[in-house]
């Protein structure tokens, strides 16, 4: 007898879904990169029970026709790539095609859109893996997506989840990530009825900057900015004077995407090395934009990994410039002495 099966449809979509959603603030992140690539200007954020019982995202985005909400969530449609070649020079948040297809499947589901200003719109609700209403609904320009019971038909994965102060903690950094590179973006964000973040447009980065880390903290920081053609950077950066014990406060972004990429980490690590103590971690916001094709973010489900095409070139840069930034400043020209004989020889390289 045959040992190797072809697994049904059902389980496949709730495999797919594991490496997708593993928890509300997944949810979160990927509403807010549709919204965000549908041209939002304003998203609201509005979760139950941590996200557990409902997470619901409403933007004032372009919004979809009937016949799109109809497939915006079957396995493998999307409106950003058309082709394979489109795999090599992605330009939006999400490109997969299989997001809102996971959350239906581990979820009470519920979309409606309008692409007019009618306010009329189209309603697509789906219950584990079954389309159980598809029908005309009123709404403004623009798309609302309500989760609810996410895990309900999945009881082994719901155990997983963590406190509810623990995944309220991770819904909120995922707004924030998005809140912090984009500062035209207005984001209202409640759990259970009460408001927990309130950003209105800025025309400053700056100003969201201080908004979100707070002026006590970027008091201490400094401005980084290159461009080495191809690379662009810009941000900022703290003085060796403002340090954390932990690299919860280092948000860097490849073309706008908050990701986890060694080179980065590494590079911003290198220049700070003589300067602070062995395990602490400087504040940072940078952003690395890099031609489209010379990166690779289809290397990880959640697209929190990316590879680039010319690592050590964006290491001397980024590296380079936050040395420059802290050596222009009078306070970070100070040699603090930290790399004592006790401290690690690889003490500035990033982690693993």
């Amino acid at each position: 007898m045959a040992k190797i099966r072809v697994l049904g449809e059902e389980v496949a979509r709730q495999i797919a879904a594991g490496e997708v959603v593993d928890r509300p603030a997944s949810v979160v992140k990927e509403l807010i990169e549709n919204a965000v690539d549908a041209g939002a200007k304003s998203i609201t954020i509005k979760t139950f029970d941590a996200g557990e019982k409902l997470v619901e995202v409403h933007d004032d985005g372009c919004g979809m026709a009937p016949d799109d909400v109809k497939l915006a969530a079957k396995s493998f449609s999307t409106s950003k790539i058309s082709d394979a070649h489109d795999l090599f020079r992605i330009e939006t948040y999400g490109f997969r095609g299989e997001a809102l297809a996971s959350i239906s499947s581990v979820s009470r589901f519920d979309i409606v859109s309008s692409h007019g200003e009618d306010g009329e719109g189209w309603r697509v609700r789906i219950e584990g893996k079954s389309a159980v209403e598809s029908a005309p609904a009123p709404h403004e320009k623009g798309t609302t997506v309500a989760v609810r019971d996410l895990f309900f038909n999945t009881p082994a994965r719901k155990k997983f989840l963590k406190s509810a102060i623990t995944e309220r903690r991770r819904i909120l950094e995922t707004v924030l990530s998005f809140a912090l590179i984009d500062p035209e973006l207005e984001i209202h964000y409640s759990d259970n009825g009460k408001a927990v973040l309130d950003l209105v447009a800025s025309q400053s980065w700056r100003d969201r900057i201080t908004a979100i880390l707070g002026a006590s903290t970027m008091k201490h920081m400094v401005t980084v900015e290159s461009d080495a053609s191809p690379i662009q950077l810009r941000g900022f950066v703290s003085l060796p004077t403002h340090t954390r014990t932990n690299r919860n406060h280092q948000f860097l972004y490849v073309n706008r995407r908050l990701v986890r990429e060694k080179t980065t980490l590494a590079a911003v690590q290198e220049a700070y090395r003589s300067v602070i103590p062995y395990k602490r971690y400087p504040v940072v916001v940078l952003a690395v934009d890099v031609p489209y094709g010379d990166v690779d973010v289809n290397v990880h489900p959640t697209k929190l990994e990316v590879r680039l095409k010319h690592p050590r070139h964006t290491f001397d840069i980024v590296c380079n410039a936050v040395k420059r930034a802290l050596s222009a400043h009078s306070e970070a020209a100070l040699d603090v002495g930290y790399r004592s004989a006790h401290s690690p020889a690889d003490s500035g390289r990033s982690p693993g």
